[in-house]
């Protein structure tokens, strides 16, 4: 057996598990390495179901179906090794806080900045756990564990789940990572022969991303949502992202622009000179003028003394140039533009096409290539394609070499999107996709279109007017790439100092037109502009934002915010906050200080605690402001429901009122108990038994409005016994704290008790 020709007579090799991050790229991982290889050899495939129960050749215990256990010998850096491979499902941890306060109304929103998070398992997710007790098992085994997760910050954070779950049953397991951007052998070899120490930095920048996300979108999230159903009855999920709102932020930007635009008539004059059934247009070098009555009198000038002089004509070389590397933004704004599929659904095939080997990895911000690439041999794939074939058959030696367009991008983990053999069996859109890649990368390692382009310049009665003509002489890329175009425009030979008449000179009236609508193509460009996500995440914030009813998309395409959408980003900006919400500032500084995670300046710590302390900052002031808020909601959407206490409140278990003047170390919740009487008490009962009786009381609601002492108000319907004063209106609002009359009518019914 050659890849355990150091081994002595008879020894096992040790055994290296490899984990991928779908069981997609764990089958392609194998069948890379596996057949057809001298120094590999297939031992057997276990697939296992979530009851343990093996549908081969034996039963393990505890497997999920969903990902299976390739086993085989090779070499791992020059090593034998009798090697397991298998795969999580993406993330196979969850963060959330910790019980009660992951439920809603468990405390107020602003107590989320500080309170616990719990990063585990999720011990009612069925897979996860399958997969858990996998690992363990098989960590057990293992002397080293490869993490083949995607290389990005988000794959580093997965494998560093993966390796906390493997430690914690083999502390001495040693711990490793492959680097690939395609399923391939090349890459799949090289992978194996070169591992990586895995980055706890980047682990730690995706760790605060998702702390920070958890907390700021549940907090404005929890308050959104309370503050919307105490104004009209409807049951939504109000959500906060602090990626979501720049987002819609943009699209109410753009609105809001067309909304105010007014339009204005504009005037301008226009030769045309007519020679040997060729027309050319003059445009006016003062573009256009607001003053009809200015621009007829320049006009009647011209016409009065239309011979025109040529000032000068002039040829020179111009260019297109050729596209640099394919990023992710581009792949998906081409195709939003070209083939109308939503960035998330292109990244989506993309990733498919990935798992199938036909491309490289499409989440990356890199567009140069580097200079060790093999791309002739990547052309070379594509040389037999019937459509695109011989334009790639031509960069090829001893026709050409490959001449890639770089950029200056680089997120130092992978390459630009690029095809790595050729495909078939694909789906139409896959197929749109795949050729999408093909073309671009093929344009980019071929040569920019050439060509001449004529300038002229005419006076007629002071007045100077230009024209523009051009003749392609080489369309170079252009040939293989139909996502953009460059015509050839012909205009007659006008020599300097000559003089001729002109065919007409008109005057031509049009009117301003507002900025367009966004599309999801000019979306991705405004986020990555302003830094609100990465080139993995940006396209489900576009989807979020329409599945969320605050942005809908045309039957042509443009992105349209809604009333509510609408009202939310008026809201946030009416407000006297230092950085709205819903502007990209707050992210951007964010995103920043994650790079800065990454490159060593900055701990995950220092992160989390300042942008904690930014944020609320700004909760603090939004709560303070909130009135602005209802005001939009108002406006946006009508005059509030008025809600009583007889109104069912949002289907959660318990509000929460105030902190336990008794014990000060929890809240005190507003709940029903048995009897169906109404009673406010420590959360940590029968801990603490600080609790309020709110004797008489039909019916309560925690109203979001806060008192000067931080209680929250209680809407409350009081029983036809109770005095007067608290029946004479439908409901009584009032905090249980500071309201004398009140405090002393509980305390005296019996209530009260244990620091109510």
């Amino acid at each position: 057996r050659e890849a355990g020709r150091d081994l002595p007579e008879g020894a096992m090799p040790p055994r290296a598990l490899i984990v991928a991050e779908k069981p997609s790229i764990a089958k392609g991982i194998t069948e890379m390495l596996a057949p057809g290889t001298p120094r590999v050899r297939v031992l057997r495939v276990l697939m296992f179901s979530c009851t343990g129960m093996a549908t081969c050749s034996r039963q393990r215990e505890g497997k999920c179906r969903s990902c299976g256990i390739y086993e085989f010998e090779t070499t791992i850096e020059g090593q034998p090794y009798a090697v397991g491979v298998t795969s999580v499902l993406g993330h196979l941890m969850i963060h959330e806080f910790e019980s009660p306060y992951n439920k809603w109304h468990s405390c107020p929103p602003i107590q989320l900045f500080e309170l616990p998070i719990e990063h585990k398992v999720d011990p009612d997710n069925e897979s996860a756990m399958g997969i858990k007790r996998t690992l363990e098992i098989e960590a057990r085994k293992a002397k080293l564990l490869i993490i083949a997760t995607d290389n990005d910050r988000e794959g580093e954070s997965i494998g560093h789940e993966i390796i906390d779950v493997c430690l914690a049953v083999n502390p001495r397991l040693i711990c490793k990572r492959m680097k690939f951007s395609a399923v391939t052998f090349r890459d799949i070899r090289g992978a194996l022969d070169r591992l990586h120490i895995p980055d706890k930095r980047a682990a730690d920048a995706c760790e605060a991303r998702s702390q920070l996300d958890l907390r700021i979108g549940a907090s404005f999230t929890r308050f959104q949502t309370i503050r919307f159903q105490s104004l009209y009855s409807q049951r939504m999920l109000i959500s906060y992202g602090p990626c979501q709102f720049p987002t819609l932020g943009f699209v109410v930007d753009r609105y809001r622009r067309r909304q105010r635009f007014i339009v204005e008539d504009f005037w301008k004059i226009t030769v045309r000179h007519t020679l040997d059934e060729s027309s050319t247009t003059f445009q006016w070098s003062r573009g256009r003028l607001f003053d009809e009555a200015l621009t007829t009198a320049i006009l009647h000038h011209c016409q009065a003394n239309p011979a025109a002089t040529v000032l000068s004509a002039r040829g020179s070389s111009t260019s297109r140039r050729r596209p640099v590397g394919l990023m992710t933004t581009t792949l998906q704004q081409i195709a939003s533009r070209k083939f109308h599929i939503a960035p998330a659904d292109t990244l989506n095939i993309a990733e498919r096409l990935y798992q199938k080997g036909f491309i490289s990895y499409p989440r990356t911000e890199t567009d140069m290539f580097e200079p060790t690439m093999d791309l002739a041999a990547l052309v070379a794939e594509q040389a037999g394609n019937p459509q695109w074939g011989a334009f790639a058959a031509a960069l090829l030696p001893p026709n050409g070499a490959p001449t890639p367009r770089n950029g200056t991008n680089s997120d130092q983990a992978h390459p630009p999107i690029h095809p790595t053999r050729a495909a078939a069996g694909l789906d139409f859109n896959e197929g749109r996709i795949y050729e999408l890649v093909v073309r671009h990368f093929l344009a980019c390692c071929s040569r920019d279109a050439t060509g001449t382009q004529t300038k002229v310049t005419i006076s007629i009665a002071d007045e100077q007017f230009t024209a523009s003509g051009l003749m392609i002489t080489d369309r170079g890329f252009l040939d293989v790439y139909p996502y953009e175009g460059w015509a050839s425009k012909a205009i007659p030979r006008y020599e300097e100092n000559t003089t001729f008449q002109p065919t007409e000179i008109v005057l031509d009236q049009g009117e301003t037109v507002p900025p367009p609508l966004l599309t999801e193509a000019d979306l991705l460009t405004l986020m990555a502009k302003n830094e609100i996500g990465t080139d993995a995440t940006m396209a489900d914030h576009i989807k979020t934002v329409q599945e969320r009813e605050y942005v809908q998309k045309t039957a042509d395409h443009f992105l349209v915010p809604t009333n509510l959408g609408i009202a939310l980003i008026n809201g946030y900006d009416s407000m006297s906050v230092a950085g709205s919400m819903s502007k990209p500032s707050l992210r951007r500084q964010l995103e920043a200080d994650l790079k800065l995670i990454c490159q060593g300046s900055k701990t995950l710590n220092d992160v989390l605690a300042a942008t904690i302390e930014r944020y609320k900052t700004v909760f603090s002031a939004v709560m303070t402001e909130a009135p602005r808020l209802d005001a939009a909601l108002e406006s946006s959407l009508g005059p509030r429901t008025e809600l009583t206490a007889h109104d069912e409140p949002p289907p959660v278990e318990v509000m929460v009122v105030r902190r336990c003047p008794k014990c000060a170390a929890a809240d005190q919740l507003l709940k029903r108990i048995r009897s169906g009487s109404w009673m406010v008490g420590c959360a940590t009962y029968p801990r603490c038994n600080g609790r309020v009786f709110l004797n008489h009381v039909t019916s309560a609601l925690a109203l979001p409005d806060v008192c000067v002492c931080g209680a929250h108000i209680l809407r409350m319907t009081f029983s036809s016994d109770a005095p007067p004063m608290l029946t004479s209106a439908p409901h009584y609002d009032a905090c249980i704290a500071c309201d004398d009359f009140l405090r002393e009518f509980f305390s005296s019914g019996g209530g009260g008790g244990g620091g109510g």
